[in-house]
């Protein structure tokens, strides 16, 4: 599918975010203004001349919500913006808006939608956005948690549906429901031991641009039923966490 308007300029570690709003596949990667495709033309077009660049994009409450905008070569690490409701192309109405995080929480790392809230996951933790149903004021956003359980690897972040998410922290591998970030790198079992593959996950981790490594969660594999986070270190190896029976897998390259 060609660009209408334009070549995209990103390099080869500017991964790609996307989320659908009114039919219409919206996507990003941190350089390009925000690009929509309608599944039906050859071409993909800017979104809107007032639209940013963003690195992060969710759908939440039939918005399109953009997150760490690029704003005149200018990183906004924290900041959220979101569309008009129903409409990805609207980012001046009443009915869009902006707001920056600034808290302690650090530079955010990924949205995702776990039921009908949304999620802005930091370096540090994890900020709620929840729809209010006011037209002019779309959202609440309220701190989670604090220096404890944020994502320190951007696109490890990986939804499951909208029932939970997997991610990187900064000292294991967490899976969180919207309530709970609950460890799965590892787990303690008797006289103080742990059982699980954090420690080979994280030298693993060390060994690669911890940008280019990229997650998802599958359900099915060839037809058969297959819950998995499935963690991808380019060049060096893939590891697989069967959600069913909590057990890792290390595939090489």
């Amino acid at each position: 599918i060609a660009g209408a308007l334009h070549q995209l300029t990103g390099g080869t570690s500017n991964l790609f975010t996307w989320a659908v709003v009114n039919d219409i596949l919206c996507f990003c990667q941190g350089v390009d203004t925000l690009q929509g495709w309608n599944g039906i033309t050859s071409t993909f077009a800017d979104l809107s001349a007032s639209a940013y660049p963003a690195k992060y994009l969710m759908e939440l409450g039939t918005h399109l919500v953009a997150a760490y905008t690029i704003e005149g070569s200018t990183p906004h690490t924290q900041r959220v913006r979101w569309s008009g409701s129903g409409d990805p192309t609207d980012w001046v109405s009443a009915g869009s808006g902006i707001n920056d995080i600034l808290g302690d929480l650090g530079p955010i790392t990924g949205a995702v939608k776990i039921f009908q809230s949304g999620y802005i996951f930091h370096q540090w933790g994890i900020t709620q956005m929840i729809p209010t149903g006011i037209g002019t004021a779309p959202f609440q956003f309220v701190p989670l948690t604090t220096r404890a359980r944020g994502n320190t690897i951007p696109y490890s972040l990986a939804p499951a549906g909208e029932e939970f998410v997997c991610y990187v922290g900064k000292d294991n591998v967490y899976k969180f429901n919207g309530t709970n970030s609950e460890p799965i790198g590892d787990k303690p079992i008797q006289n103080n031991k742990r059982f699980g593959a954090r420690s080979r996950i994280f030298a693993d981790l060390t060994s690669v641009n911890q940008a280019t490594v990229v997650s998802y969660v599958s359900d099915m594999i060839n037809g058969q039923a297959f819950p998995a986070y499935w963690l991808v270190i380019p060049t060096v190896a893939v590891w697989v966490y069967n959600l069913d029976e909590e057990t890792w897998v290390r595939f090489t390259f």
